[in-house]
């Protein structure tokens, strides 16, 4: 906390704009604890004194005058499309760092980490089922203080479904745990996903499912694409599309968690009106006035000429000038000049602009390059999935000929629901199946 408090305490905050001691606070105060935040679990006491460190330096406060601070520190924590300043908050941020350590022993990375706490914590089990143990060390409690963030973002992607336990694993695409279990169910209660595929037809045992399952589930389950392969089961974290963990996403799911049960405005123009103010092409000084001057009056999108930037850059710093006028003439008794302030503001406008231009689009020059000798036996193949209201998914196959006729044609409908992409990869997928079914008749 020390070297946290000397990064942000003496003058510095008197030489810097609010877009300054943003930076500041996130390139170099909210970095330094990084290294114990990642290997130890922070006292809560201590997490509350660097957030409170970091709002007195944002609202210009220190021990010899104290400034208001009109907006909490939880609030300014949120993300910048939220309304907040995109702060991070320590405790939060501090689980989510832990966590990477939970995501590595769960998954089963192997490391000299994992080899020491298998050896003294779970030495027959696995690190989902370890307890803290007789005398366990600080580390070793503190990363299980964040193994139920790896149950939260978890979700298990089935191969041959030998590892996932059906009521007792996160395997549905909603991340919730089955509960329901039908009275005509002969699966036990530690049953395997493995028992409802059918290992000859890589298919679900669609009788069995609905007769275990309500109708809703069931269909949440054949809806789950299976590999032709039945590979091992995956847990993959689900907030992020390679499947990888990142305390980036982490972290935003604890807060978005923390914010379900906090009151909040149902305007749904507030999160486009953040978005376009941060995106605005002005410098960031401008965007955080603009951030202020929305907080208070704007409640709905004032940037209605959005789609000029040139407007919107002019807009933004009009404000942004009036407002540094209205300070000069209270505070310093200058005289405002509404036309003075408006050249101002097109001078200041036209000198950001040609420090900051746009970045030119590289051309790629092609080179003449003499095409290949083309195979006379090349044929094309052209396939597209077709997603139905009724709970359908249809895919149609068509192969041609150099010539462009017609060689082969199909098409297949299956009763699952799935999104745009994935039918489209199944439909990639039954389509190359498909050819390599007709490769003895026909020559790619």
């Amino acid at each position: 906390m020390d070297r946290v408090w000397k990064q942000v305490k003496g003058l510095k905050e008197r030489f810097l704009s609010r877009a300054g001691r943003e930076t500041l606070i996130k390139v170099v105060a909210q970095a330094i604890p990084n290294y114990i935040l990642s290997c130890y679990k922070m006292p809560l006491g201590c997490c509350k004194d660097i957030d409170s460190m970091l709002a007195k330096f944002w609202w210009e406060s220190n021990d010899e005058r104290w400034k208001i601070h009109w907006m909490s520190w939880k609030k300014l924590s949120k993300a910048k499309i939220d309304g907040g300043m995109g702060f991070r908050g320590m405790e939060d941020f501090n689980k989510a760092l832990l966590g990477k350590h939970c995501w590595r022993l769960v998954t089963g990375e192997w490391s000299l980490l994992e080899k020491i706490f298998r050896s003294r914590y779970y030495p027959n089990g696995n690190f989902r089922t370890a307890k803290k143990g007789y005398q366990p060390s600080y580390a070793w409690r503190s990363i299980l203080s964040a193994l139920d963030l790896v149950d939260k973002g978890g979700l298990w992607k089935i191969g041959n479904g030998r590892k996932v336990r059906i009521w007792k694993e996160s395997w549905m695409p909603d991340l919730k745990i089955i509960e329901f279990k039908g009275d005509n169910c002969p699966l036990s209660e530690d049953a395997r996903v493995a028992e409802l595929i059918d290992v000859d037809t890589k298919q679900w045992k669609r009788g069995l499912i609905f007769s275990c399952f309500d109708r809703h589930v069931a269909k949440q389950i054949i809806n789950i694409p299976l590999s032709f392969r039945l590979s091992h089961d995956l847990l993959i974290w689900n907030w992020e599309k390679d499947g990888d963990y990142s305390v980036r996403s982490a972290y935003h799911l604890l807060c978005d968690e923390k914010a379900r049960f906090q009151p909040g405005p149902s305007c749904p123009q507030r999160r486009k009106l953040w978005k376009e103010i941060w995106r605005a092409p002005v410098p960031n000084k401008i965007k955080n006035f603009m951030w202020r001057l929305a907080k208070i009056f704007f409640q709905q999108d004032p940037i209605s000429i959005r789609k000029d930037p040139l407007g919107i850059q002019l807009f933004c710093t009009l404000l942004w000038k009036f407002w540094a006028g209205r300070n000069a003439v209270i505070f310093n008794g200058w005289q405002m000049d509404p036309t003075r302030l408006a050249l101002d503001a097109m001078n200041f406008v036209h000198e950001f602009n040609e420090a900051n231009p746009s970045r030119n689009r590289r051309v790629l020059v092609s080179q003449a390059i003499s095409d290949p000798p083309r195979s006379t036996s090349l044929n094309s193949m052209f396939v597209d999935a077709g997603c139905c209201n009724s709970g359908h998914t249809v895919w149609g196959l068509v192969l041609r000929n150099m010539n462009g006729e017609t060689t082969f044609s199909a098409c297949k409908r299956e009763d699952i629901t799935a999104e745009p992409l994935l039918a489209e990869a199944l439909g990639v997928r039954w389509a190359l199946q498909v050819a390599t079914d007709q490769a003895r008749k026909l020559s790619f």
